[in-house]
Parts: C-alpha cells; sequence; structure tokens
C-alpha cells in the first residue's frame, strides 16, 4: 500500500493538503484534499491520470506504472484553456513587451551616446 502527501498553497494564501492512498495488488485508489475524499477509483493497474480544481489551479495526479511499482506526481497544469492560465499568458505577453521595450530604449540610448560621443571627437 502507498500514500502520499502535498500540500499546496495557491496565490491567496490557501492551503491544501492532497493524499493518495494506492493499495498496490487490487489498484483502489482513494484521493482526499484536506481530509475530503474527492476520488475513489478502482482496479487502477496502469498508468492514470487525474484532474481536479484545487481553488483557481487546475491539477493532474499522476500515477506511473514503472515495472513493478509505482510512482506518483502532483503537477499544475498551466496549459489547459482555464481562466487563471489565461490570465497567465496575457501577464506573459505583457512582460515580454515590456521587457522589448526596455531593451529597445537602452539600445537606442547606447546609439544616441555614441552618435553624440563620435561627433564631438
Amino acid at each position: 500500500m502507498s500514500q502520499l502527501d502535498w500540500t499546496y498553497v495557491d496565490d491567496y494564501g490557501e492551503k491544501y493538503n492532497v493524499g493518495i492512498v494506492h493499495v498496490a495488488p487490487n489498484g483502489h485508489v482513494v484521493v482526499n484534499c484536506n481530509n475530503k475524499i474527492m476520488i475513489i477509483d478502482f482496479n487502477v493497474l496502469r498508468t492514470k491520470t487525474y484532474s481536479f480544481f484545487l481553488g483557481p489551479e487546475l491539477c493532474e495526479l499522476n500515477v506511473k506504472r514503472e515495472k513493478e511499482n509505482f510512482s506518483y506526481g502532483l503537477t499544475i497544469n498551466e496549459e489547459a484553456d482555464t481562466p487563471l492560465n489565461e490570465l497567465r499568458r496575457k501577464y506573459r505577453k505583457r512582460d515580454l513587451m515590456y521587457t522589448l521595450l526596455i531593451f529597445s530604449l537602452l539600445l537606442a540610448s547606447v546609439f544616441v551616446f555614441s552618435y553624440t560621443f563620435l561627433t564631438i571627437m
């Protein structure tokens, strides 16, 4: 029997304790969050992924079969079309534009300074 726990704190300070219990011989899986059962699945003997929300965040719990054993991982899905991921993409695009603007202004300043310095000499 495998049992694992993860703690996730979202951007608003909300704390989530996610746990999984996997009884390997018969493959029963129980996933809980803050001691409330979210998922019950039977006969999980192969690789499987469970998706669920923790607040606004879409999470994926991976149960991966590796030869005779299983490995487990909890990841944040930043690719799916969720409101939070749309907001992330918007801010990344904005930050990229600011970076390009600042770099362009810096480069223009160097050219102006170089031109001014060369005309004086």
